[in-house]
């Protein structure tokens, strides 16, 4: 699932060679993680704009974060970021500037 996220082929490429070199595992959360994540999202209003894929990585950091692990999410996408922050995750921005705090997404400029 989240190796159909990834897009630009440098990044692919990197990927696939840490998979081969074990270096990296390909992990499914528990599904409590998911409806957690989905339930985040709502509160965030970006469960629109999220993918499964999407969800999957913020349901296991949630799900890793619970077993006492370090867990940062790393994503440029904006609905992720936001969902992350609002799940009271930390967020690492690949390759642009990450936001700073998670507002309620608001597409329409309608009032909250």
């Amino acid at each position: 699932m989240v190796m159909n996220e990834v897009k630009d082929e440098d990044s692919r490429a990197n990927l696939e060679r840490a998979l081969e070199a074990g270096k990296l595992l390909v992990v499914d959360p528990g599904q409590e993680f998911i409806e957690e994540a989905i339930g985040v999202a709502r509160l965030a209003g970006t469960l629109d704009k999220l993918s499964k894929a999407d969800l999957g990585v913020i349901a296991l950091a949630l799900e890793m974060r619970g077993c006492k692990k370090e867990v940062a999410v790393a994503s440029d996408d904006y609905a992720v970021q936001v969902t992350a922050l609002r799940a009271g995750l930390e967020v690492i921005p690949v390759r642009y500037r990450g936001i700073r705090e998670a507002k309620r997404h608001n597409p329409l400029g309608q009032s909250k």
